[in-house]
């Protein structure tokens, strides 16, 4: 018979990946009506004279690295129009971005109940050789789960947004005569490649989730909740000696997706974070424990030896770690109960 952890692991895995860390979405521009102040209104497709008169209006735009907030043109490269200076409209713009929201959350696997709100951050415009390194997005609200991407329409090569997740990557290109949403969790490093021709004008929204009532657990709700009581009933196995240790006080299950300390709930979780961890709660309660989510602190350390040494010796070992930050659903017996959310 497998260990708890074991079967643990195994049932929780079965729940796949609800949805994709990334989706596309095109649209046609008729109906849309866009005005930038200083320039007044915005033609689409784009042309270059039009856009260098965005630029006009426009300022170098920043990034923040940590509590910074820095313009180094070496890592962003592009012009901003802050939201207060746009306006979108126009008679079919709500029905398409009612529309675009619900495809998102649907596609990035977000509960059916969730109900997505639009939050606009900014215009940017990219002209040649103008880029931005690889980077994750700041969650500037609670409720952020992720960031919506409008490509205006423009002729241009380059600037594809190339969006990663877990070891996977997906490249978007503009089009140059519809409307290009790409939404993705904000978790996800994502860059934009140098601009060869052209000049490629986007929007960027943030994406609110707003929760609605949870939907019930799914899946071998029984048997992993056996599991659990076997995990915390049987005694912990020992790494050194032979001595019997006292039965587990705690589970840590690492999650996929990377959240806030403040954004961390359980209505905002994201692609299949969201099944593993409603399975995992529901079975807690049955199994008489409870649940919290917790931020982690995972660290590897290992050695490296130089060329033409081997394991076998300690000359010129060299110790290395890295620590890497990450979010977990922790379950523990009530009589352990805790109100400490730092593992």
């Amino acid at each position: 018979m497998a260990a708890p952890r074991e079967r643990l692991v195994g049932l929780l895995g079965g729940v796949r990946e609800a949805g994709a860390f990334s989706a596309w979405l095109e649209a046609p521009v008729a109906g849309l009506s866009l005005e930038v102040a200083g320039v007044g209104p915005v033609r689409l497709p784009l042309r270059a004279p039009q856009v260098e008169r965005l630029i006009s209006v426009a300022q170098p735009a920043l990034f923040g690295r940590g509590e910074q907030t820095l313009s180094d043109t070496s890592v962003r490269d592009t012009w901003q129009i802050p939201p207060d200076r746009l306006s979108l409209d126009g008679p079919s713009w709500s029905s398409l971005l009612s529309g675009a929201l619900e495809h998102f959350r649907d596609a990035l696997g977000l509960p059916s109940a969730t109900r997505l709100r639009a939050e606009p951050h900014a215009m940017l415009v990219y002209g040649k050789g103008q880029f931005f390194l690889p980077h994750q997005d700041s969650e500037k609200d609670d409720a952020m789960v992720g960031t919506l991407v409008l490509s205006l329409p423009s002729a241009h090569t380059g600037g594809e947004l190339v969006v990663e997740h877990a070891g996977q990557e997906c490249a978007y290109r503009g089009s140059k005569t519809d409307l290009t949403l790409v939404a993705f969790y904000a978790d996800c490093r994502h860059q934009v490649t140098p601009v060869r021709t052209g000049y490629r004008v986007t929007l960027t929204v943030n994406l609110l989730a707003e929760p609605g009532t949870s939907a019930e657990a799914s899946g071998p709700l029984a048997e992993l909740a056996h599991s659990l009581g076997r995990h915390f009933g049987s005694p912990a196995k020992p790494r050194y000696g032979t001595r019997e240790l006292d039965p587990p006080t705690r589970l840590v299950y690492l999650l996929d997706h990377e959240y806030t300390q403040r954004g961390l709930s359980w209505e905002r979780l994201k692609g299949a974070d969201a099944g593993r961890a409603a399975l995992l709660r529901a079975a807690a309660g049955q199994a008489g424990c409870e649940s919290l989510l917790a931020l982690a602190e995972v660290k590897e350390t290992w050695d490296a030896y130089p060329d033409g040494t081997s394991p076998g010796t300690t000359a010129g070992t060299t110790r290395m770690r890295t620590t890497t930050a990450m979010r977990a659903t922790t379950v523990m017996p009530t009589r352990t109960r805790t109100t400490s959310s730092r593992i």
